[in-house]
């Protein structure tokens, strides 16, 4: 599959450095939108299935504004038109909750204890939550989707493939 090819090379290249906990994370600067879109739909889709928007927010926090606008480009490309116009209430929900998170993120980071992100999600469960979440799930059959259209796409992501990338931990 040639999302695999995508992860494969980015693994050999350029992950590494800062995280997406970091406010240093790169953003995958210097990649090409399409490797961006693969990983960032991923990340979303994984951190809302793992622990829905609450765990979305907390694990992408200084970089969710950015994620969800690259999601949101990514969905309307893949023609994941119901994913797209899900990303608009979550970002509404997640910048109604964004204070908060910082404070216990901010408190976890000065105390060292992981006791924090269990409280946040105590507390933003209940109102971090949206019907939409469920068409990022597994089964909702977004991964044979993206898959088409770099399928459909290949040609030009060889292309890039084959180009150099940034060295692995760059920020570049």
């Amino acid at each position: 599959m040639i999302s695999e090819e995508i992860y494969h090379r980015f693994a050999r290249n350029i992950q590494g450095g800062a995280g997406w906990t970091d406010r240093r994370f790169s953003r995958f600067h210097g990649l090409p939108k399409e490797a961006r879109y693969l990983l960032c739909t991923d990340v979303l889709e994984f951190e809302i299935a793992n622990g829905g928007l609450p765990q979305l927010l907390w694990n992408t926090y200084f970089h969710w504004r950015w994620l969800l606008l690259v999601c949101e480009g990514a969905y309307s490309l893949f023609g994941a038109d119901a994913q797209k116009r899900a990303i608009p209430e979550f970002r509404r929900l997640l910048d109604a909750h964004d204070s908060r998170c910082r404070a216990r993120i901010l408190e976890s980071v000065a105390t060292g204890k992981f006791r924090y992100f269990e409280l946040w999600m105590e507390e933003a469960n209940p109102t971090l939550q949206s019907e939409k979440e469920k068409l990022f799930y597994s089964g909702a059959h977004l991964q044979p989707l993206k898959e088409a259209w770099f399928v459909a796409n290949e040609a030009r992501i060889r292309t890039w493939l084959g180009a150099k990338w940034p060295e692995r931990g760059s920020a570049e």
